[in-house]
C-alpha cells in the first residue's frame, strides 16, 4: 500500500516554479509650474507619430507656462484623424520628460495671464482654446477664457477664479441626433449642457453670467467661434450677435449666504417648515451688497428684483427699518411692483430672511444727494464711483425724487437753452440750475435768489426752463410748507437745484428763519427716544425761488414794525423778475408772435426735454472735481472785483459772491458743451441780476442801516397822527384824545444850503424810541441817523432834553420828517 505524502510538509525546491514579475508603471505626476530649464516640448502620440500641429499655452496669472493643450493629426486605418490632447511636462518614476497628462485638479483655467492683465474687464467662456482664442478676437472688450479636458471635465476646473466677473459663456452649437434619426432638442445638445454645467459653477461667484442662445443659428454640427471667424464674422458682427442672443441668467449675489430653511428660486423666496411644506414669502429677491456709511453706521442691505413688467428695480434699504414690524419695508415693495405674502408667518420670515442673510460685497451708503468722497450720487444714479467702492443713496423713501430725464441733451439744448440766449432772467436762472456741483468742490455757501414780480409775468416758465436742467415740471417745488418740510426737500436737493415757486405761500413767521435755514445747511437738532441728540439733517444748496412779494414785504407781515434782519436778506437776495421791455421777464422771444406764445413755448420744450443736461455736466464735473475748485474760485473772484463797486458794504460782496457763482457755473457748462451759449452769456447775465438787486436794495450800503430807517418810516407811517400830540394848540381849540402817547410833533425849518423848506419834527420819548427799534443797539442806531441828518442831536448827547405840553422838561429823539423821505 502506498503511503499518503504528508501535506504539511515543505515544498522541495524541485516542486516550485518561478513566479511572473509585476513591475509597478511610474506614475506621471505634472510640475507646475514648468522650470525654466525644462526641454521644450517635442511629444508626440506613442504608435502614431508626428508633432504637434498646434499648441495652446496654459499660463498662471504671473505668465508662468503650466502646460499645453495640443492638436494632433494622423492616419489611422487610411483615415485621417485629429485629436486634442492635454501635454505636461511630468515627473515620472527618476526621470523627467512632456507626457500627455492634464493639469491637477482643480484645473487652472486656459488665459489666466489675460485675466490678471485686465482685472476689471467682462469674460467669454468658450469651449477649447481654439475657440476661446476666436471669441477674443471677436469680443476685444472680453478676456477669453476656456477650461482643460472638454465637456466632461467641468467639475474638475477652477472656476472660482472668475469670482466677481461678468462672464458670458459662448457655448458650442452641436446638432447631434437621437436613436431615431432626428436632431435632438436644443437643451439636450452635448454643448448647450455643458453650458449649464459652467453656470452651475459660477452662480453665487460671477457678478453677473450670460448666456448665448444659438438655437436659431443655422449652422453645422459643432458650430463655435472659431468657425464664425472662418466665416468672417467681425467684431461688429459679433457684438451685435452677442447683444441680441445673449440672456442674463438670473442668480444670487457673489458670495451670498441663505439663512437656514431659506430658499431663493426663480418662482421666489421660500421658507422650509419641516420636511415637505414650503411656505412662500415673496417673489424672487436678490441681496447685492451691505451698506454701510464712512463712519460704519447706516447699514443696510442692497435689494433688487424684477417687476411684473419685467423692469428691474433696486433699492439701498436701512436696516433701521427692521425694527418694526415690516410694514414699511413692505410698503416700499409692494409700491414698487415686489409680489409679498399676506400670510402672518410669511411677514415675520421676510423679517427674519432680511435680517440675517448675508453677502460679502459691500457698498458706501449715502443718505442725501450730492457728494462724498469724490462721488456724486443720486437717488437712482451715482457719477465717479468703481466696482471696488460702489456708492448708493440709502433712503426710506428713495422712490420719492423727480431726477429723471427725458430726450436727448442735443433736443434740450435746442428747444429749452437756445431761445434763453439774450434773456437775461433765462440765462441767469438756467445758468444757476449748474451751480449746486460746484459749491463743495469751491467750498462756497448755499443760498437762494427770489425774482419778485406781478402774477403771470413769465417768472414760473423761467423757473421751470431751470428744473428741465434736473427732471421733468415736477422736481419745481412750492414755498407751500412747513420749515421742516422743506428740511426734507432740502435734502433731496442738496448740491442740484431747489426751485420754490410762489414766495407768498410760505407762513409770514417763518420767513426769516427759513431763509437762514436753507441757506446756512442744517436742520433742527432733534432729541432720540431715549432722549439724546439725534443728527441735524445737512446740505448744501443753491435755490430759485419765484413769489409776488420779497423776504422783506413777507417779514413784515408778521411783524408790522420790524424789517428783516441783514443776514437774512443776504441769503435770499430779492431780485426784480421784470426786464423791464414790457414782456415780463423776457427781453427776447425768439420770433414767437407774443410773450405769452414764447413762455408757452419754453413750457412744453421743458416738460418735454429734461434732465439730460445734469447727467452731462456730472459725468463732466466728477472727472474734473480737482480743478473744479479753482477754475471757480477764480472766476468768482473776477466777478467780483468787476462789478462790486468800491466802497460798497461786506454785504453787498457777499451778494456779488452768489451772482459770481451762478456766472462761474454757466461759463463752466458752456465751456464742457453743455450749454450752447457763447461764452460770456452767463457772466453777462449776472451782472444784470446783480445790479438789479443793488438798485432793489437801495445801494451799496449796509442793509442792517437801510432797516433801521425803514423802520423808523415804517413807525410814522403807521401811527404819525395817532400817537403823536401837536407841541402847539390848534387855532380851533380842538384837543385830539392821544391813546398811548409815543411823542409830539412840531414844524421847524430844514436849511440845506441855500434852499430852506418847512418840515415835520417828531418828538420821540425815550421809552417809545426803545420800542421802536427793540432788538437795536440804540447806539448805533442813533449813530446812523444822525449821520444821515434824520436825527437832530443836542448840544452833547444824541437826543435833546425839551419843554414838552402839559410835562416837565424831558429828554427826546427830534426826528426830520424831511431827511426820512429823501432816503425813500
Amino acid at each position: 500500500m502506498m503511503a499518503l505524502a504528508d501535506p504539511f510538509a515543505p515544498i522541495a525546491e524541485t516542486d516550485t516554479a518561478p513566479a511572473t514579475k509585476h513591475v509597478a508603471k511610474a506614475q506621471k505626476v505634472p510640475i507646475v509650474p514648468v522650470p525654466d530649464d525644462a526641454p521644450p516640448c517635442t511629444f508626440k502620440i506613442p504608435g502614431k507619430g508626428g508633432a504637434p500641429t498646434q499648441k495652446w499655452e496654459y499660463r498662471d496669472a504671473a505668465g508662468c507656462l503650466l502646460g499645453y493643450d495640443a492638436r494632433f493629426e494622423y492616419l489611422e486605418d487610411g483615415k485621417r484623424c485629429k485629436d486634442v490632447m492635454p501635454v505636461t511636462f511630468c515627473q515620472e518614476g527618476d526621470k523627467q520628460a512632456w507626457r500627455s497628462k492634464g493639469l491637477p485638479a482643480p484645473r487652472p483655467l486656459y488665459g489666466l495671464d489675460r485675466l490678471a492683465q485686465r482685472p476689471d474687464a467682462p469674460v467669454v467662456v468658450a469651449e477649447g482654446a481654439k475657440s476661446a482664442d476666436a471669441a477674443g478676437s471677436l469680443l476685444p472688450d472680453h478676456v477669453a477664457v476656456s477650461w482643460q479636458g472638454g465637456a466632461n471635465a467641468i467639475s474638475q476646473s477652477h472656476w472660482r477664479t472668475l469670482a466677481g466677473r461678468d462672464v458670458l459663456i459662448w457655448p458650442d452649437r452641436d446638432r447631434q441626433l437621437d436613436v431615431f434619426g432626428q436632431e435632438r432638442a436644443y437643451e439636450d445638445q452635448p454643448g448647450t449642457i455643458a453650458a449649464e454645467n459652467i453656470i452651475e459653477k459660477l452662480k453665487g461667484h460671477a457678478a453677473s453670467i450670460r448666456i448665448l442662445d444659438l438655437r436659431e443659428l443655422e449652422c453645422s454640427d459643432g458650430w463655435d467661434a472659431a468657425d464664425a471667424v472662418v466665416e468672417g464674422w467681425d467684431v461688429e458682427r459679433a457684438s451685435h450677435f452677442v447683444q441680441v442672443h445673449s440672456t442674463l441668467i438670473d442668480t444670487d449675489a457673489p458670495g451670498t449666504i441663505m439663512p437656514f430653511g431659506f430658499e431663493n428660486t426663480p418662482e421666489g423666496l421660500f421658507y422650509t417648515e419641516g420636511e415637505t411644506r414650503r411656505l412662500w414669502i415673496c417673489g424672487r429677491l436678490k441681496v447685492l451688497a451691505k451698506t454701510r456709511d464712512v463712519a460704519g453706521t447706516s447699514w443696510g442691505l442692497l435689494l433688487e428684483w424684477n417687476d411684473s413688467d419685467g423692469v428691474q428695480h433696486r433699492w439701498a434699504m436701512p436696516k433701521g427699518m427692521l425694527a418694526g414690524d415690516g410694514s414699511a419695508i413692505r410698503e416700499e415693495l409692494l409700491s414698487r411692483g415686489f409680489d409679498v405674502s399676506t400670510d402672518s408667518r410669511a411677514k415675520g420670515r421676510l423679517l427674519e430672511f432680511l435680517a440675517r442673510v448675508d453677502t460679502p460685497s459691500r457698498s458706501r451708503a449715502v443718505t442725501r444727494v450730492g457728494w462724498s468722497n469724490g462721488v456724486f450720487a443720486l437717488p437712482h444714479l451715482t457719477f465717479g464711483d468703481t466696482a471696488a467702492d460702489r456708492v448708493l443713496f440709502q433712503s426710506t423713501d428713495a422712490a420719492a425724487h423727480q431726477y429723471a430725464s427725458a430726450g436727448t441733451l442735443e433736443e434740450w439744448q435746442t428747444h429749452v437753452a437756445l431761445p434763453a440766449i439774450g434773456n437775461s432772467r433765462l440765462v441767469f436762472m438756467v445758468s444757476a440750475a449748474f451751480v449746486g456741483p460746484i459749491l463743495g468742490p469751491a467750498t462756497e455757501e448755499g443760498g437762494g435768489v427770489n425774482f419778485v414780480g406781478a402774477s403771470s409775468s413769465g417768472k414760473t416758465t423761467a423757473l421751470k426752463a431751470a428744473a428741465s436742467v434736473w427732471g421733468p415740471s415736477a422736481f419745481m417745488r412750492t414755498w407751500k410748507a412747513t420749515g421742516n418740510g422743506l428740511e426734507g426737500v432740502a435734502v433731496q436737493h442738496s448740491e442740484t437745484l431747489l426751485c420754490l415757486d410762489e414766495l407768498g405761500q410760505l407762513e409770514p413767521k417763518e420767513a426769516g428763519q427759513v431763509a437762514y435755514m436753507l441757506a446756512n445747511g442744517q436742520g433742527k437738532t432733534r432729541a432720540t427716544r431715549a432722549g439724546g441728540s439725534r443728527s441735524a439733517a445737512s446740505w448744501r444748496i443753491m435755490y430759485l425761488s419765484t413769489g409776488e412779494v420779497g423776504l422783506a414785504d413777507l417779514a413784515r407781515e408778521a411783524k408790522a414794525s420790524r424789517a428783516p434782519q441783514a443776514g437774512q436778506e443776504v441769503r435770499i437776495l430779492d431780485v426784480p423778475a421784470d426786464a423791464g421791455r414790457g414782456m415780463g421777464v423776457f427781453e427776447r422771444i425768439s420770433g414767437a408772435e407774443t410773450p405769452e406764445a414764447f413762455a408757452r413755448m419754453i413750457k412744453s420744450a421743458a416738460a418735454e426735454f429734461y434732465g439730460t443736461a445734469a447727467l452731462a455736466y456730472l459725468e463732466e464735473v466728477t472727472a474734473l472735481r480737482d480743478q473744479v475748485g479753482d477754475i471757480i474760485a477764480a472766476s468768482v473772484a473776477e466777478f467780483g472785483s468787476t462789478y462790486v463797486p468800491d466802497g460798497a458794504d461786506g454785504q453787498v460782496e457777499r451778494g456779488a459772491r452768489r451772482f459770481g457763482l451762478v456766472a462761474a457755473a454757466g461759463e463752466l457748462a458752456i465751456a464742457l458743451g453743455i450749454l450752447p451759449w457763447p461764452k460770456g452769456e452767463a457772466t453777462g447775465a449776472a451782472a444784470v441780476m446783480f445790479k438789479s438787486w443793488i438798485r432793489r436794495r437801495g445801494g451799496t450800503g449796509a442793509a442792517e442801516d437801510r432797516n433801521i430807517i425803514e423802520r423808523l418810516r415804517l413807525f410814522i407811517e403807521a401811527h404819525g397822527d395817532s400817537r403823536f400830540a401837536p407841541m402847539i394848540e390848534p387855532e380851533d381849540g380842538f384837543h385830539r384824545q392821544i391813546l398811548n402817547r409815543a411823542g409830539f410833533y412840531r414844524n421847524a425849518v430844514d436849511q440845506r444850503g441855500d434852499d430852506a423848506r418847512t418840515v415835520r419834527e417828531y418828538l420821540f420819548m425815550t421809552e417809545t424810541w426803545k420800542e421802536v427799534f427793540a432788538g437795536h443797539d440804540i447806539t448805533r442806531v442813533n449813530n446812523v441817523l444822525v449821520d444821515q441828518g434824520i436825527l437832530v442831536p443836542g448840544a452833547s448827547k444824541r437826543s435833546q432834553s425839551i419843554n414838552l405840553p402839559g410835562l416837565p422838561k424831558t429828554r427826546c429823539y427830534v426826528v426830520n420828517a424831511g431827511a426820512l423821505g429823501d432816503g425813500d
